[in-house]
């Protein structure tokens, strides 16, 4: 081989070699570098969705957030403004322990490691929180009689239509990631 061919053959080496070394690595398919994943597939991973982020909102949260907003409302008379706080109060309370119930099913607290778990002592939380429950809502269900002597039909109705938007089933979901329902 003469001298021109040995410097041909050096200079399309070293073309092709640029030439490659420029392009992605991997040859996953166009705008894909390496780790992207398969060929197959569409775009980058969807990040994981927390069980927080596929829980309903607590109605009982949604119910005290419409209360609150609509409590001007609820009062256009001097004797109507003690009632509906004090509903307005027990509401918070019992959306604060569904909080906390709903935090708890959720994220149960792990027991000590020196102690192990001790059966009769969680049963014996768990009996505390239903009965805090079962109390907060008993004086809810008293504050609602009390406040109902004392509203308005109009009134009543505020109440009862945020009552039905916070529990009322949710509509179909308007995320086109989440699974199709069948």
């Amino acid at each position: 081989m003469t001298t021109a061919w040995k410097t041909l053959l050096a200079t399309c080496g070293l073309l092709v070699a640029v030439v490659a070394s420029a392009q992605p690595m991997g040859g996953m398919g166009p705008g894909r570098g390496p780790g992207d994943g398969p060929p197959g597939a569409r775009g980058p991973a969807r990040p994981e969705r927390s069980l927080d982020d596929l829980l309903p909102p607590d109605p009982w949260r949604l119910w005290f957030q419409r209360v609150t907003l609509e409590q001007g409302a609820l009062t256009s008379r001097p004797d109507q403004v003690a009632v509906v706080q004090d509903f307005v109060q027990a509401l918070d309370t019992v959306q604060r322990l569904s909080a906390q119930r709903l935090q708890q099913m959720t994220h149960p607290p792990a027991p000590p490691p020196s102690l192990g778990l001790d059966l009769g002592r969680e049963l014996q939380m768990q009996a505390g929180d239903a009965q805090a429950w079962a109390q907060a809502l008993a004086l809810l269900q008293q504050r609602w009689q009390a406040a109902r002597e004392r509203l308005d039909g109009g009134q009543r109705a505020r109440l009862e239509g945020a009552w039905l938007a916070a529990f009322a089933p949710p509509g179909p979901s308007r995320d086109r990631s989440a699974p199709a329902r069948d």
